[in-house]
């Protein structure tokens, strides 16, 4: 067997538990992350209850046992961490969405230059695209989310979509698993950094310049292709497994 098909073969023996730690540390080393602040839940059960990031650890630093079990009401069934509150609203869109089994959530440096200019970034490339979905600007902002009303309000702006850019927030995205959500969240943060790349000191005006954008985007097929890859979907498996077996060997399993 070789180590990619080792790999590969370890995260299949993994729980959801599990799985969700390696997914918060993958998205925390690719700069998706704000120090302690956004959450991911995961909806691993039949019930109402998911699995969640505590508030008081940062995402590189993840482990399965670090993560809680909470219920709609924010009462903690697993785990002895702290809970922040602001992630209530997470609930509102996995009660609304049935389809959603994760819902990520953060405020990556790049996405919230777009997210304080209340726009989206612009589609540059081929590789924006990939991956279909959609993406909405919800442009009211309210302040924090532990309100219900809030919670709810910002579900029903979402919508059926699968990122949105919070206006003077952040960015949300939610998907079918683990693997769709992580690769929608770093695919829109590469895309909101494209322009960062090739100008770096224009970094803080991407979000406020004129880039020209992909002509006819929707009618060339690159918007509304379907979502399931299985190339991608097994790249990113052992991209996973391969994170996990780095982080063993560093003694942060």
């Amino acid at each position: 067997m070789t180590a990619p098909d080792a790999a590969s073969a370890t995260m299949a023996t993994l729980s959801a538990r599990q799985r969700t730690a390696v997914a918060l540390r993958i998205l925390g080393e690719a700069g998706y992350q704000d120090k302690i602040t956004g959450h991911l839940t995961v909806r691993d059960r039949d019930d109402a209850t998911v699995l969640v990031n505590p508030v008081d650890v940062l995402w590189v630093d993840i482990r399965a046992q670090d993560l809680l079990r909470v219920a709609p009401d924010g009462a903690i069934l697993e785990g002895t961490r702290r809970f922040n509150p602001t992630a209530g609203f997470h609930f509102a869109i996995h009660a609304r969405r049935h389809d959603v089994r994760v819902v990520l959530h953060n405020h990556p440096p790049f996405g919230n230059i777009w997210a304080a200019a209340s726009r989206m970034p612009p589609l540059l490339d081929q590789s924006g695209a990939n991956g279909g979905g959609s993406t909405v600007m919800v442009s009211e902002y309210e302040g924090t989310l532990e309100d219900v009303g809030r919670a709810e309000r910002l579900a029903i702006a979402f919508g059926q979509a699968d990122v949105a850019v919070l206006a003077h927030h952040g960015v949300l995205v939610v998907g079918e698993d683990l693997d769709i959500a992580q690769d929608d969240g770093q695919r829109s943060h590469d895309e909101s950094r494209k322009d960062e790349r090739a100008h770096p000191r224009r970094a803080l005006l991407v979000a406020t310049g004129n880039r020209r954008r992909i002509a006819g985007a929707r009618l060339l097929g690159l918007v509304d292709r379907p979502r399931r890859c299985p190339a991608r979907r097994a790249a990113l498996s052992r991209r996973s497994a391969w994170s996990l077996l780095s982080a063993r060997h560093r003694g942060r399993g």
